[in-house]
Order: C-alpha cells, then sequence, then structure tokens
C-alpha cells in the first residue's frame, strides 16, 4: 500500500515538473482559453496546482488549478496536425487507386 502511494505522489512530482512558469496552456471546460503559468504550488492536500493568468487580459482575474485540469498548448496543436497529416495520407492512399483506375 505504501509503495503505491509513494508511487501516486512520484508521478505527480514528475507531471508538475512538465509545466514551467511562463508556458501557454489550454484551459476551462473545454480546453479552448489561453492562459499563462504565473506560479506553481500546492494545495493543502499537497496535490500540484498552477495559477494561470488569461492571454486576453481586461478585467479578468488569475484562476487557480489542479495540474490535471489543463493541457500544454503546444502540445495539443502539434497533436492535431499530426492527425491532420495522418488523415490527409490516409485519404491520398484511398484516392489514388481509384484515380489509376479512372485515368
Amino acid at each position: 500500500m505504501i509503495s503505491s502511494l509513494a508511487h501516486r505522489v512520484a508521478s505527480r512530482i514528475v507531471q508538475a515538473a512538465y509545466l514551467n512558469v511562463g508556458n501557454i496552456v489550454l484551459y476551462g471546460k473545454y480546453k479552448n482559453k489561453r492562459g499563462r503559468i504565473v506560479a506553481v504550488g500546492k494545495d493543502k492536500w499537497g496535490n500540484p496546482t498552477i495559477e494561470i493568468e488569461p492571454i486576453q487580459k481586461g478585467r479578468k482575474q488569475n484562476k487557480v488549478f489542479g495540474l490535471f485540469k489543463v493541457w500544454r498548448a503546444d502540445v495539443k496543436e502539434k497533436m492535431l496536425a499530426e492527425q491532420a497529416e495522418q488523415a490527409k495520407q490516409l485519404i491520398m492512399q484511398k484516392i489514388k487507386p481509384a484515380l489509376a483506375a479512372k485515368g
């Protein structure tokens, strides 16, 4: 039991190190709001938290989130680009034989 607890705590610390102050992240219910990490801390139970400053500043205030409620923006954009490239290649593989049969 203790080893699994230590494993979970260690994994939280490693995941907290994945994000640094100044990184751009996506947050909100649909992960479509961009924000900049201002501070990294811990809550009263020892779980890592991050403080996010919204990029579209105005009257918006900083928000404190649990570590697992945000995504790094560059990682998500890279993943979406890779998925689009894979879909394009799949479509081309299916279209080429049809074009060769026509021509």
